[in-house]
């Protein structure tokens, strides 16, 4: 976009919101420099949010309607999706079917406020937990952030482990876990000696955000939860300034279906992995025909 429009680097822009104050500024551009920087991130976040717009009210929106037509689903099944999902925290299986529920029932005002402080947890567990094994970590998520269409994510599973990696007992969050090494320091320790736990953007910043939710999923998390450019929906939620329209509106119900995606992908990785190694038993143990 800013290779056929250069002209609009140029201009700095001031992002404001909603009650008039300054939240963001994007300088302008120098010439030769209309693709770098914080000129190129603010035009991404700025076509993403508008993308979400067609996606949200063209597919997801109908697509949800016609699934509550023809099925009533229950918390227990979303609980049931959570339990078995590996990127989901352990202890946290309830409070992410309550927020999956809430969305699937309309009620994206409850969705939101359950599932904005989750995923921050959800990314905090991620980071804290998996270490330097970039096969590990994405054998841990079952998901590799590349995108597919227009906003799915597509499944990630790896061909062969790297050598003297033997993942195939490895089937829950916690043994994989206990086979890699700690993780991101995710607290800031103060000169008085308190440890205090970073926020989410902070937390985004640390460069095995991407090595761990691959770059498509990690810049969705930014650009929809972190950044001034964008709907901030996790700055906006814990100052309390998301008001009714806006925990109903676009970001909201993208964001639902976002935690949504994360979870069922990694929770029907899951599965299919388990089928898989079932059969590969099965087959083991038949004898040899003549």
């Amino acid at each position: 976009m800013l290779e056929k429009h250069p002209l609009q680097a140029l201009f700095s822009a001031t992002h404001m919101s909603t009650d008039g104050r300054v939240i963001a500024k994007r300088p302008g551009a120098e010439f030769g420099e209309a693709g770098g920087g914080e000129t190129l991130w603010a035009e991404m976040v700025k076509h993403y949010i508008m993308e979400l717009g067609l996606v949200v009210q063209g597919d997801l929106w109908p697509a949800l309607e016609i699934v509550r037509l023809e099925h009533r689903i229950q918390e227990g099944d979303f609980l049931s999706i959570a339990r078995l999902s590996p990127i989901v925290p352990p202890g946290r299986e309830r409070l992410i079917a309550k927020a999956l529920f809430a969305g699937y029932d309309n009620d994206f005002v409850t969705a939101i406020h359950i599932l904005v402080p989750q995923l921050e947890h959800l990314v905090r567990f991620h980071l804290k937990q998996v270490g330097e094994s970039l096969f590990l970590r994405k054998l841990v998520l079952g998901i590799q952030a590349q995108a597919s269409g227009k906003y799915l994510t597509r499944p990630f599973m790896p061909t062969a482990p790297p050598d003297g990696v033997d993942y195939r007992g490895l089937t829950t969050l916690t043994s994989l876990s206990m086979a890699v090494s700690a993780g991101v320091t995710t607290t800031t320790l103060d000169p008085k000696g308190i440890e205090n736990e970073n926020g989410l953007s902070t937390l985004m910043e640390h460069r095995q955000a991407n090595e761990i939710f691959g770059e498509d999923l990690a810049f969705e998390i930014r650009a929809l939860f972190c950044d001034p450019f964008g709907p901030n929906l996790r700055n906006e939620l814990a100052h309390g300034l998301i008001d009714l329209e806006e925990a109903q509106s676009v970001p909201s119900i993208y964001a639902w279906w976002l935690l949504l995606k994360i979870t069922f992908n990694t929770f029907w990785q899951t599965k299919q992995r388990g089928k898989g190694h079932a059969s590969e038993d099965t087959e083991a143990k038949q004898p040899i025909s003549e």
